[in-house]
């Protein structure tokens, strides 16, 4: 019978797991950290008792499920630990995931996704790009940069503040995406 066993894991050996889970209790207090940067989304289930976790970060290749996990949870404890103002969330966190934007994509995580449309021969300026970055926009490997979102009041939400950001630009909602983001 073949004996199938993992590769051993190089990420604990290039980066130490405490520094992914200090960038990420960092990101928590609203620090600024070096790229690559997470995308941290708190989802509330029933009410403000409950909530999923998904941390889509390109730092994750290469660690397990269980590992990412283990570290947004270790992440939390210390963002609480630090005097998170809002209570401690970390005992309240029902899921955590871990997952690179193509994993997200690919498993349904951020199924609402908000595009712009521009007019024919106007092209995407510094103000369009700056106002999806600051709410969260991921950028694809072409080179695209979308707006993903793991449920439909976060999308909603954020379709309300851009918009009045920038009315000029015409913004679509899909809330089926996955099978459109290409590869």
């Amino acid at each position: 019978m073949p004996v199938i066993r993992p590769r051993p894991r190089t990420w604990m050996t290039q980066r130490p797991k405490e520094s992914f889970v200090d960038q990420l209790a960092r990101e928590l207090r609203g620090e600024t950290t070096p790229d690559p940067r997470p995308y941290i989304f708190e989802v509330p289930m029933n009410g403000p008792e409950s909530y999923h976790v998904v941390v889509v970060w390109e730092a994750w290749p290469g660690m397990s499920l269980s590992d990412r996990c283990e570290i947004i949870m270790d992440a939390y404890d210390a963002y609480d630990q630090s005097g998170n103002p809002n209570g401690p969330l970390a005992p309240r966190i029902t899921i955590a995931l871990g997952a690179t934007i193509r994993e997200a994509i690919d498993d349904g995580l951020l199924p609402y996704t908000i595009r712009p449309v521009l007019p024919n021969g106007v092209d995407e300026d510094d103000d369009l790009k700056r106002a999806m970055i600051e709410e969260g926009a991921v950028q694809l490997s072409g080179g695209e940069w979308l707006l993903m979102f793991p449920s439909p009041d976060m999308a909603d939400e954020v379709y309300d503040r851009i918009h009045e950001r920038l009315p000029r630009v015409e913004w679509y909602r899909d809330y089926e995406s996955r099978r459109r983001i290409p590869r």
